[in-house]
């Protein structure tokens, strides 16, 4: 058996093959939006059995192609990868100022632009609150010059990359995780969150609702009140209105451990 990750457009059929379908976000927000996008159609029909990693992500790729519901399986990924390092120090990062932290791309769909303007238009985030980002590539001039026009000072915003410990670290000791996302397949910071101990602040995207049910602080996508008050709300507040257990249960729900025993039991199915 063959689990290929990833679609070839020159690819011969030898043996059962099984195919990961992680987002559909090239048809939905990219340049090939509202169509059929090769060589992924092309993977999608040899495969013998496809893998979608959210319920989300199924349905969005039934609506694109004529694939047969049986052929899918939905296994969710883990996102227990990082280890727990609340000791590790952050303060040269955060220049010892609370801050919210946002991970990864800013590009397009991940909203970056409309979490930066939410954040101007709050004299309360701007006079107390940082914003961390991790990795992402360093700040372009675009991004300086949109924050100089919103009268934002540099300092606010520290862009930073390193490893697995000091993600952690921040994730431990940020007042909020936020991931303003338009299109997700899943979201992996969203557990690596959970699993260190981080509140979350979201866009209300299908998606999220899905993976996390009710255990975030949601927004309306496009709403700069909205947002506002999800942020103030967490930040500001000492009686957070999450559960715990669900939470705990989370946890246990996006494992690796799990996403591999569900693989593997599909493979011996398949064969």
């Amino acid at each position: 058996l063959t689990h290929y990750t990833y679609y070839y457009e020159n690819i011969i059929k030898k043996n059962t093959s099984v195919i990961t379908v992680y987002d559909l976000i090239h048809e939905i927000v990219g340049e090939n939006q509202n169509k059929i996008v090769r060589p992924k159609k092309k993977m999608l029909e040899i495969s013998d059995h496809i893998i979608c990693i959210s319920e989300n992500t199924k349905k969005d790729l039934l609506n694109f192609y004529n694939i047969d519901e049986k052929k899918i399986s939905v296994i969710y990924l883990g996102g227990d990868h990082l280890q727990k390092n609340s000791i590790y120090s952050v303060d040269k990062f955060t220049n010892q100022i609370p801050y919210i932290l946002f991970v990864g791309s800013r590009a397009k769909y991940k909203n970056f632009e409309f979490l930066i303007k939410g954040y101007a238009k709050s004299n309360k985030l701007m006079n107390n609150i940082n914003i961390l980002l991790f990795g992402g590539g360093k700040l372009t001039k675009e991004e300086k010059k949109t924050f100089a026009t919103l009268q934002i000072s540099e300092n606010k915003i520290i862009q930073t990359d390193g490893d697995d410990n000091l993600l952690s670290a921040l994730y431990n000791q940020a007042k909020a995780f936020v991931f303003p996302s338009l299109y997700e397949g899943f979201g992996l910071p969203l557990i690596e969150s959970l699993n260190n101990n981080c509140p979350i602040v979201c866009s209300d995207i299908p998606i999220f609702k899905e993976i996390l049910g009710d255990n975030a602080y949601f927004f309306e996508s496009n709403n700069y009140d909205s947002l506002i008050k999800s942020l103030e709300d967490i930040v500001f507040s000492n009686n957070s209105n999450l559960d715990q257990k669900k939470i705990d249960f989370l946890k246990k729900k996006y494992t690796w451990q799990k996403c591999s025993e569900d693989t593997l039991n599909l493979y011996n199915k398949i064969i």
